[in-house]
């Protein structure tokens, strides 16, 4: 049993590690986590797929063997990972070309995957040999992974880097291989204690393997550090420091787009004397606006790690050195929602293109910063964008936060630049350069670009109206909501448009399906499915592998939602993430020793109660996210764990329910399931989320559920 149990500990601390390292390769864009999850599930799929039909059980040395080859494996992927762009000869600071893109993705997780997928089925086969269920291996597998994501989530708790986690991965492995290992010959005993000895060795020079790798891709790199919500590193040359958040540039000493920014929308208000400024304390936005003499200033930042930096190497961002700035650690997002009245609100927070950013540019987070704004009040946001040409992308983005900030506010003025500044108000805003001039004039403001000329030459351009134009002309672009996050939608075409021209180019107001066709759609869709469904019941073997497969699809597709909308009510899906992915293990695990303890075979009630929970699941999770519920980790975890649940539990029913030999339906089981969680991470988070939203997401998984009840 402990080969299974290291199994699935070194499984799910592999998914973890390999995870974040990818999201900082890909420069910390969360589609990234879809295409990995379905990509690792592949894997593990295809894995679990070679050597089908064999029946004799492997030696629990060769057990041993491939469990401590992915120990050595998950260390070499995550530097792999760290080194993928120097490898490919990329640019420093751009992506990769797609084709190297995917090419990265598959090498770092396809060796891992394959053999732990390989791994799960020979200790299976092994286990079932000796008179055990199949759905015990599988219980034991995931109680296994449920202690490797406790320990990942305790490790980003206490901040240790992600190399810590690989560093433990390759130990545990030679550990469990040395537990199995029976045998008195040398090269037993060799092979465990090369990922213990590398395991250790690691952790013994943590913070130089962390550095040094690091720097692969930072050449000036001053200090690196993990925190709850990504990488930050920190480079310093020539007297400019420049920090990096997942490997993606969130700000250099002389950059002068916060001067741009903090001005535009500060001008904009007579006489403001609070404000709130929602992150940004890298960028010294706090600075920027005191400069306009307003008396206090209230700075919320999420990540203490980079406020720490911040302090160390920009020691003049500190709030000790300029009174009346109060700072506060939290969520911002959470902090519009405390009592007080301000005459300006700024949000400094990053791009929406991401879960985590999206929720600082919705119609509700805009609805709670107008309840925080007095009658004169300015909210100020920023877009970076194209400075002279805007695709159509660009302009629904644009649009869709346009809209949302409209339903709120009664005045909204869009400013187009690097940055694209958006102003909001239910007083009074100007166009007009004469007032704003007169205004930066009078409260002496010094800036190195943000001069009585530029003011008169930004508010003057062509860009002004070109933009409003453009802006009138989006049609029915759908606002920016927390259920519907439609700039996910855009950053998605933005970023496939950097290698396909084309798709930058394209319409996404002509692909919306119009309303009086939806239930049509839905109606067909199952239709379809329903007759797939019938012909599959011909043949057990089908109907068992397709039913375990439409399960984790239909699990996985709530679990996409789940993960995303807890992002979105957050913000911390980083730090959580290990802890979200155990909830879905433990689920795991005990919905498949429940029915590997029942002295008989389940009976087709069983079933058909375990589907209608995760069917329930789902309309639940739907409900919360339309009603706009916030939903906190008890509640998330509890979710997801449910759906793991249903997910072992149908996969102990099915093997344990007229399978005439339990050797013969490992394979098949194991891979059908792998397959249906990869589809449905890559369906849920590319193509369902984006059109449809999370609550029409997690009411898909719950349909798909009900109609897997055609195959029990």
């Amino acid at each position: 049993m402990w080969f299974l149990f290291f199994t699935g500990f070194v499984s799910l601390a592999a998914q973890v590690v390999l995870l974040r390292e990818l999201s900082v390769t890909f420069y910390g864009v969360e589609l990234v986590y879809t295409l990995a999850i379905g990509a690792w599930l592949f894997w593990t799929a295809v894995g679990a797929a070679l050597d089908w039909g064999r029946e004799r059980p492997p030696s629990v040395e060769a057990i041993g063997a491939l469990l401590a080859a992915s120990g050595v494996l998950t260390v070499a992927a995550a530097l792999l990972a760290r080194a993928a762009r120097q490898l490919m000869g990329g640019t420093p600071g751009a992506y990769l070309p797609v084709g190297q893109q995917f090419v990265t993705l598959i090498v770092v997780l396809l060796p891992v995957g394959v053999t732990l997928g390989l791994l799960f089925q020979w200790a299976a086969r092994r286990i079932v040999a000796h008179g055990r269920s199949l759905a015990l291996a599988y219980a034991v597998e995931s109680a296994g992974a449920l202690v490797g994501g406790v320990l990942g989530a305790e490790l980003v708790r206490l901040g240790l880097p992600t190399s810590a986690l690989a560093a433990i991965c390759a130990a545990a492995s030679g550990v469990g291989a040395l537990a199995v290992v029976r045998r008195r010959a040398v090269w037993t005993w060799v092979m465990p204690a090369v990922p213990l000895v590398l395991g250790c060795g690691v952790l013994a020079n943590i913070d130089r393997v962390d550095r040094t790798t690091t720097a692969w891709a930072h050449p000036f790199l001053v200090e690196v550090r993990d925190s709850a919500y990504g990488r930050l590193a920190v480079t310093a040359t020539g007297g400019q420091v420049t920090f990096f958040e997942n490997d993606a540039l969130i700000f250099e000493s002389a950059s002068i787009d916060p001067e741009v920014f903090v001005h535009l929308v500060v001008l904009q208000h007579a006489g403001p004397r609070k404000a709130l400024v929602l992150g940004g304390y890298v960028e010294g936005l706090h600075d920027l606006v005191r400069a306009h003499g307003v008396d206090e200033v209230d700075l919320v930042d999420l990540d203490e790690a980079r406020i720490d930096l911040a302090d160390r190497y920009l020691p003049a961002r500190m709030v000790s050195a300029h009174g009346r700035v109060r700072l506060r650690l939290g969520d911002p997002r959470q902090s519009v929602r405390q009592p007080g009245v301000y005459d300006l609100v700024i949000v400094g927070m990053p791009e929406p293109t991401s879960a985590q950013a999206n929720r600082f540019y919705t119609r509700e987070f805009f609805g709670d910063c107008a309840a925080r704004l007095g009658a004169s009040g300015v909210l100020g946001l920023r877009l970076h964008t194209a400075e002279n040409f805007w695709t159509p992308a660009q302009v629904q983005r644009v649009r869709s936060i346009e809209i949302s900030l409209r339903a709120h506010f009664g005045h909204v003025l869009v400013v187009p630049g690097t940055p694209t500044v958006l102003l909001a108000s239910n007083g009074a805003l100007t166009a007009e350069p004469a007032p704003l001039v007169e205004r930066l004039e009078a409260r002496a403001v010094a800036s190195r670009l943000v001069t009585p000329s530029f003011i008169r030459y930004v508010m003057t351009n062509d860009r002004l109206a070109a933009a409003r134009r453009d802006l009138s002309a989006a049609g029915a672009t759908p606002p920016n909501t927390d259920a519907r996050p439609v700039s996910f939608r855009y950053a998605l075409v933005l970023w496939l448009g950097q290698f396909w021209p084309t798709v930058a180019a394209a319409d996404l107001a002509k692909l919306r399906i119009p309303q009086w066709l939806r239930w049509p759609s839905w109606m067909l869709a199952s239709g379809l499915l329903a007759a797939c469904f019938v012909l599959a019941r011909r043949r057990a073997v089908v109907r068992r592998a397709l039913l375990v497969g439409t399960i984790a699809l239909s699990a996985m597709l709530i679990e996409v939602a789940a993960l995303l909308y807890y992002q979105v009510t957050n913000g911390v899906i980083y730090r959580d993430l290990g802890l979200l992915l155990t909830a879905f293990m433990a689920g795991l695990a005990v919905g498949a020793m429940m029915l590997a303890r029942a002295s008989v075979a389940p009976s087709t009630w069983s079933g058909f109660s375990v589907v209608a929970v995760l069917a329930t699941a789902g309309v639940a999770l739907g409900a919360m996210v339309s009603a706009g519920t916030d939903v906190g980790l008890t509640t998330a975890a509890t979710l997801i764990g449910v759906t793991g649940a249903s997910v072992g539990a149908v996969f102990g029913y099915v093997s344990r329910s007229g399978a005439p030999d339990q050797r013969r339906v490992i394979a098949p089981l194991y891979a059908s399931d792998l397959a249906g969680g990869c589809l449905g991470a890559v369906a849920g988070g590319l193509l369902l989320v984006p059109l449809l939203g999370l609550d029409s997401t997690a009411f898909a998984g719950a349909w798909l559920a009900l109609l897997a009840l055609m195959l029990l």
